[in-house]
């Protein structure tokens, strides 16, 4: 079955995109929400400094002289009174429009304009308060302080409206337009609001219409160095599923690329036995159509034509099985101590005789008598594959040169030719299933990527290791090592 390659991956780069795109838009969010806590913090600080500003105003009060004390506290009472008259009027209209937040606000605003009467606040020790409550939750900024009074009691409550809702949604309220008088104001030394400075204003005194805000650089860096475990939290998570997508797409393509070389061998491989099937099939037949004492010498020769085409039947099912056994697990080798020698010359005869050209093929060893412990059938095939490979690739100068030699503790054995070579980009890839190097002027070079993935595979079974030594254009040399037992 192929596999759909191309809806495969567009599906996993969709699902891929969704994820990257639901992260981004979470850490957004969240991103704005610990910003908009922020700021409502920042806002409470200035809250609580407002509070211990007026607290220490009437703490000076206190140790002022009696008789001005109860003269002041008479009027602290009648202003008192005054402003909660005054204050439940516009109470009354801020309950209608909707713009009262709650009682303790109203609480403190009107006590603010009680505490006013007698003694001006001082925007230093407000400053000093704010910065104190500023440090206690790592949000301390150079800033900007300033005492606003506006004329306009209309203005001044869409103002308190609008600003509040616009915090409560996370909004800039910076540029709210409105004209008011600045009463006093005061900045940290050499602190100038850049064009992204946020203004954060509440309501200190709505009888004479006074505001407090402060000036300052919103506190992203603080919201970011908060976020710094979940962001990064959140791109190794993407970084992870990103390398597996990747890792998943290149499997896939793997695997097709694998799929087409297998048909490619199903269809190769399958044109190679018919050959052989169908050419012993005509002599056999020849064979059984003629008299055959009558003419020996043609009994012969039809004789031996199936001998041929038998052998090479048998060597292609043998080369398949040979695969096949190879990648079972529980497949075991029969080990024997095997004298080198003996097999390399078995394959020398048999490859002088197989050869239509001339065949210079050689073997030497450094001692005599040199052995492996390996498995007779597979030892065999390893090196007849080697040498097979060598002639083939060899198409003018045929001479190949076996040597056998101690190193170390391993016994080596190397297969070299004189042949085309390979190239340094392709040495890598030689070793796999089904690859063949290309080769544009040898087209008639039968194979099916099968011989050295076999010998690789073989010689990890024997705890070896198989090694290419090659140039191209000047030959190769493939080097078995045996561990020396």
């Amino acid at each position: 079955m192929k596999l759909p390659l191309k809806k495969i991956i567009i599906l996993v780069i969709v699902s891929l995109s969704c994820i990257f795109a639901y992260q981004i838009y979470w850490l957004t969010g969240l991103y704005r929400t610990q910003l908009k806590d922020t700021e409502i913090r920042i806002m409470d600080c200035m809250v609580t400094a407002d509070i211990r500003e007026m607290m220490a105003r009437v703490d000076s009060l206190r140790q002022g002289v009696m008789e001005d004390t109860i003269d002041k506290n008479k009027s602290v009472t009648t202003i008192t009174r005054e402003s909660t008259t005054q204050n439940e009027t516009h109470s009354d209209t801020l309950l209608q429009n909707g713009n009262w937040q709650n009682f303790s606000d109203y609480l403190r605003r009107a006590l603010h304009s009680g505490v006013d009467e007698l003694t001006e606040a001082s925007i230093l020790i407000f400053d000093s308060l704010l910065s104190d409550q500023l440090r206690k939750y790592d949000l301390y900024q150079p800033h900007k302080v300033e005492f606003v009074q506006y004329l306009d009691s209309t203005v001044f409550y869409h103002l308190n409206t609008e600003g509040n809702q616009a915090l409560q949604e996370g909004k800039d309220t910076v540029h709210l337009q409105y004209e008011d008088t600045i009463i006093v104001s005061y900045s940290t030394p050499g602190y100038q609001p850049s064009a992204k400075a946020k203004q954060y204003a509440y309501i200190a005194d709505m009888q004479k219409m006074v505001q407090y805000r402060i000036t300052m650089e919103r506190p992203i860096s603080k919201v970011l160095k908060n976020m710094t475990g979940i962001l990064a939290t959140s791109f190794f998570i993407l970084l992870i599923l990103a390398f597996a997508f990747i890792y998943l797409i290149r499997t896939l393509i793997k695997m097709r690329t694998l799929e087409e070389m297998k048909s490619d061998f199903t269809n190769n491989i399958t044109h190679e036995l018919k050959t052989p099937i169908a050419v012993a099939y005509a002599a056999n037949d020849a064979l059984l159509n003629f008299d055959q004492n009558s003419n020996p010498q043609k009994t012969k020769h039809y004789l031996q034509i199936c001998q041929e085409q038998l052998e090479r039947l048998s060597g292609l099912v043998e080369q398949i099985l040979s695969i096949s056994l190879e990648r079972r697990k529980t497949m075991t080798l029969k080990k024997e101590h095997i004298v080198i020698k003996e097999v390399v010359e078995k394959l020398m005869e048999q490859y002088r005789l197989k050869t239509d050209q001339n065949l210079d093929i050689t073997y030497e060893e450094s001692d005599a008598g040199l052995t492996v412990y390996a498995d007779r059938i597979h030892f065999f095939n390893m090196l007849s594959n080697l040498i097979d490979n060598a002639i083939k690739y060899s198409p003018e100068n045929l001479i190949v040169k076996i040597k056998a030699f101690k190193q170390s503790n391993t016994i080596n054995i190397e297969v070299t030719d004189h042949g085309i070579g390979i190239a340094p980009d392709k040495q890598a890839l030689i070793f796999e299933r089904f690859y063949r190097v290309p080769h544009g002027n040898l087209h008639d070079v039968k194979g099916y990527g099968l011989g050295l993935y076999y010998v690789k595979c073989l010689m990890e079974k024997h705890e070896g290791f198989v090694r290419l030594q090659s140039a191209e254009g000047k030959g190769s040399t493939f080097i078995l090592i045996f561990q020396e037992t």
